[in-house]
């Protein structure tokens, strides 16, 4: 028969299984502190160089903590967030990086529509698209519309203003 451990023993050992050195536990703590906040200034910077693609903040935004004062976290709770800033960090980089693709492959999308536009004709190509500020639109349309259309003469349209304020999505529009 198998003796049972009294509980005092039981209480020791857990208090050494759990414990560690003082100058251990600071160091570890430094360390998680110290990757944290490499991490932290990582992601600040991505927000930053991922600014004007308001959608892209929107998709990886970080949700809020509530009900939480402050208070001393403990390490597995440091690793945790740790872990976590890891995890937003390559998910901005990839987001980031597939959209500084599509930038590309719509600025060069846009030269082919200058030298080009009857390979694509409809194409539509805004500043925005290209990661760019402005609301110009660049649109490949038939020149003398049907004629052109039916003959294949193709130019390019560019827009250079904001477009009239539209309605927001959604939105009654009132009978005049």
């Amino acid at each position: 028969m198998a003796a049972l451990a009294s509980p005092s023993t039981e209480r020791s050992r857990r208090i050494r299984v759990g414990s560690t050195d003082a100058a251990g536990g600071r160091q570890v703590r430094a360390d998680l502190e110290r990757q944290i906040a490499r991490l932290e200034r990582r992601h600040a910077a991505l927000v930053a160089a991922a600014w004007p693609r308001a959608e892209l903040l929107a998709e990886l935004a970080v949700p809020q903590a509530r009900g939480r004062g402050p208070r001393l976290a403990s390490v597995a709770e440091l690793e945790r967030t740790r872990d976590e800033l890891i995890r937003r960090v390559l998910e901005l980089e990839r987001a980031l990086d597939e959209s500084h693709e599509r930038e590309r492959q719509m600025r060069e999308l846009r030269r082919r529509m200058f030298e080009d536009p009857a390979s694509c004709p409809g194409a539509l190509v805004t500043n925005r698209d290209c990661g760019e500020p402005g609301c110009t639109r660049y649109r490949v349309v038939p020149r003398l519309g049907l004629l052109g259309l039916a003959l294949g003469w193709w130019r390019v349209k560019v827009s250079s203003g904001c477009p009239l304020a539209e309605a927001p999505v959604g939105a009654e529009l009132s009978p005049r």
